[in-house]
């Protein structure tokens, strides 16, 4: 078998796919049947214009809305789909990622919910440390040709939208100031610990790997650079070892 010459990446943020009926945010209505059939028409005719081979995907709030989605295509009726909804018992429905692949896959996909290496950070104002990501980082193995599998893992750092706590003030700039900090301080974190989690993967061996989503920064940004290995790649950004 002839290894295929251009394998095409891409990464998607849907922006709330929420299946009809569906509370997802607070301040937010759910959709209505037809406002639901005509974002998952659109999302289809999307994907099937990208014609990408490994699709990365942010804020499912259900996989089955996905599934529906790729119902709809041309070219992804047949596609491998990996994902995990929202655990039941967390409270309130936070968004997940997922993964599309036209390629076969190797084994089962794996989702890290918790910071690694103990990894934590205090928050101005708040007293539970965080220790885990905001959304989980999904990893699977693409086989990219018979012998060769690429690691992929998706990820959603958290936001710039600030970070307010109950009984805060929104239009008090301290406040505003201080909502912002606690949501890139979780972003930095959400980075580091997702280049531990990449540098533990990796565990000295060279094992391809790709990382897809949806950063919540430019590639210049710290928090980004932190994924990359700041201190271990050269100017462009490329492992030198």
């Amino acid at each position: 078998h002839i290894m295929q010459q251009e394998i095409r990446l891409a990464t998607f943020n849907v922006c709330n796919l929420a299946l009809p009926g569906t509370k997802f945010y607070e301040d937010q209505p759910a959709y209505s049947p037809a406002e639901y059939d005509a974002k998952i028409a659109w999302i289809a005719q999307q994907l099937d214009r990208l014609d990408a081979d490994v699709i990365a995907f942010q804020e499912i709030f259900s996989q089955l809305a996905l599934k529906q989605v790729l119902a709809k295509t041309q070219n992804y009726q047949q596609a491998h789909h990996v994902g995990f909804d929202p655990e039941p018992q967390a409270g309130r429905l936070t968004p997940s990622v997922a993964l599309v692949s036209r390629l076969p896959l190797a084994g089962e996909a794996t989702t890290y919910t918790q910071l690694p290496r103990k990894l934590s950070v205090i928050l101005p104002g708040v007293a539970t440390p965080v220790t885990s990501f905001t959304r989980p980082v999904l990893r699977a193995e693409v086989m990219v040709s018979e012998t060769l599998g690429v690691n992929v893992f998706v990820c959603h750092l958290k936001s710039k939208r600030p970070d307010y706590r109950n009984g805060s003030n929104e239009d008090d700039p301290d406040q505003l100031g201080i909502a912002v900090l606690r949501s890139l301080l979780r972003r930095s974190t959400e980075a580091l610990g997702l280049r531990y989690l990449l540098t533990d993967y990796a565990n000295g061996k060279r094992v391809p790997m790709i990382v897809m989503g949806d950063f919540n920064d430019v590639a210049g940004a710290v928090s980004t650079q932190l994924v990359m290995g700041i201190g271990r790649y050269n100017r462009n950004g490329i492992d030198g070892r």
